[in-house]
């Protein structure tokens, strides 16, 4: 095995980055492979020359030079580890009933080993554990940190949940499971908290970092389109408009009539015959068949699926309807908004998803049509060093500027808190609070809330869905470019597109920073606050004071509110 390849096998099983490889490490090539354990045992007992339990680079070549693995073989461990992002040793797998089942109740042991996380198509993310267990994680999934080192997992059957026990992994990867969680599905954190376990005391416990379901309604952007489109008809009916058009179609006309016109559109058709008749066109005509083909196959099922949804947002409108019975105008109002919302953003989701799919599909057909180069180019091995670093450093950026924004919306929410306080206490408020409470108020405070929660619901999700598309596209540039180049640029077209997508993350992330949006935050803050009832408002006020970060920012506020007030 080439030493440029050997080294690129071993960064990807080198999980902690020491330098070594532990057989833990290493046993995943059997998995891939298709091996024998005890084969890779002997290997790796007959390369460590030292005895210590660790194999070194070299010594990693080796071990697979004694493996003897098939060109075959190399280029699925490669292709493999490239997609694994995590790897975490000794987990064990339970089925249990209930969420609270790993901390007391009724749980069976279904299997043990080394989890792997690996990247999927279309925004998922595959979890496995050898042959005995797989399980696919996406953003329609809840997902749940109950305990130091154990997590739940949804199944297909009611109130069964498979249990995630990883007791041998330290707080680092503990770290960057919940980050990957977190990205890849709804993720809660929260610890039960069990007086005779010392690994999950009360003081661990961060709190549920979670906000009320919010909802709303896209009638703004039905008014906005009504006014563009009558402003277009407005121009197509005014004189400039007609006699540009008259001109231009004249213009056209002459040109179309000239000698030259003709001569050159007789050439053009000359030179489009010998273009179809070129192998090139050929072969290009058939991937636009092939394309088609699956992009019709692809509609179907996604007209298929949106059925079944539509359906599901039929009953669901149905029943939330049916339970506003006998309630006032404003809850009706309000709920039909939600409703709307919900629908809104789930076609948002379904139609970037189907998008992403569309990509990687085309990805697929490009590699078949296109030919890889005779021999592959290489890049120098201090700019994939560069590259690397960047997209490493990259990542480390989309978690930074995750804490960022974490803080910049605790801050914003304290900020609110103390307009919220100083607008109840001023005297206009207090001497309108009776008229306030009357019903018709009530009732367009509900549905003016609504709207303004829905809005940013929905912007929400078409940021989201721009996210999922511009990874999609990276990862499918990078497979092309490593098909038709050869491994050492896909590579780096892999590691670049990595900083394209991390650095689209952190922009999104970014959005939460800085004295406008913080102003925008907590004026938006201080608005749904005042548009709920009493009981809401209660609510709000103790979810705030559960969050360390926004507790710190009330205190410094307080310090000196007495002359800001």
């Amino acid at each position: 095995v080439p030493a440029e390849r050997v080294k690129g096998i071993f960064d990807k099983l080198d999980k902690d980055g020491n330098g070594y490889l532990k057989f833990e490490e290493v046993k995943i090539v059997a998995n891939i492979c298709g091996l024998d354990y005890g084969k890779i045992q002997a290997a790796y007992q007959k390369a460590d020359k030292s005895k210590e339990g660790q194999i070194n680079l070299v010594e990693t070549q080796a071990l697979l030079k004694d493996l003897n693995l098939t060109e075959e073989q190399l280029v699925a461990l490669e292709s493999q580890l490239a997609k694994v992002v995590l790897v975490l040793p000794n987990t064990t797998v339970l089925t249990m009933i209930g969420p609270q089942a790993g901390v007391a109740g009724d749980k069976k042991v279904l299997c043990r080993g080394e989890m792997q996380l690996a990247d999927l198509y279309d925004g998922q993310m595959l979890l496995t554990i050898g042959e005995d267990f797989a399980y696919a994680l996406n953003k329609d999934l809840p997902t749940v940190r109950i305990a130091r080192v154990f997590y739940a997992l949804p199944t297909t059957e009611h109130d069964k949940y498979y249990g995630i026990v990883i007791p041998n992994a330290d707080e680092e990867l503990l770290a960057d499971f919940d980050e990957l969680l977190d990205t890849y599905t709804t993720f809660k954190r929260f610890y039960s908290h069990d007086a005779t376990d010392p690994k999950s005391p009360a003081q661990e416990s961060p709190g549920v970092a979670s906000s009320a379901p919010t909802a709303g309604t896209v009638s703004m952007f039905s008014k906005w389109s009504s006014k563009a489109k009558k402003a277009m008809e407005d121009v197509k009916n005014s004189d400039t408009y007609q006699k540009a058009k008259a001109t231009a179609q004249k213009t056209l006309q002459d040109v179309q009539n000239s000698d030259s016109y003709k001569k050159a559109a007789e050439a053009a058709n000359e030179k489009l015959k010998q273009v179809k008749e070129s192998k090139t066109y050929k072969q290009a005509e058939k991937l636009a068949k092939d394309s088609a083909k699956i992009a019709s196959e692809k509609a179907k099922v996604a007209s298929k699926y949106a059925k079944e949804k539509a359906e599901e947002a039929s009953a669901y409108a149905k029943q939330v309807i049916k339970s506003q019975e006998g309630k006032s105008v404003g809850d009706k109002v309000s709920t039909g908004l939600n409703v709307a919302t919900d629908v809104a953003v789930k076609g948002i989701d379904i139609t970037a998803k189907f998008a992403a799919g569309t990509v990687a599909q085309t990805a697929k057909l490009l590699k078949k049509s296109l030919k890889p180069a005779p021999k592959p180019k290489h890049v120098s091995e201090k700019t994939r060093g560069y590259v690397k670093t960047a997209a490493k450093w990259s990542g480390k950026a989309v978690v930074v500027s995750k804490h960022a924004a974490s803080t910049a919306l605790a801050v914003a929410d304290a900020l609110s808190s103390k307009l919220t306080e100083a607008i109840e206490g001023s005297a206009i408020y207090q001497d309108n609070k009776e008229k306030m409470q009357s019903q018709g108020v009530q009732d367009a405070k509900k549905v003016v809330k609504a709207g303004i929660q829905g809005s940013f619901r929905i912007m929400e999700a078409m940021i989201d869905a721009g996210l999922l598309f511009v990874a999609e596209v990276t990862v499918a540039a990078a497979e092309v470019a490593e098909h038709t180049q050869g491994a050492e640029v896909g590579q780096v077209a892999k590691d670049a597109g990595e900083i394209v997508t991390n650095a689209a993350r952190a922009g999104a992330n970014l959005r939460y920073v800085g004295l406008t949006p913080l102003a925008q935050r907590a004026v938006l803050g201080t608005t749904i606050e005042m548009l709920g009832t009493e009981e809401e408002k209660m609510q709000i006020r103790e979810g705030k004071k559960a969050n360390g970060t926004a507790t710190l920012a009330v205190n410094l506020i307080s310090a000196q509110y007495s002359d800001a007030k």
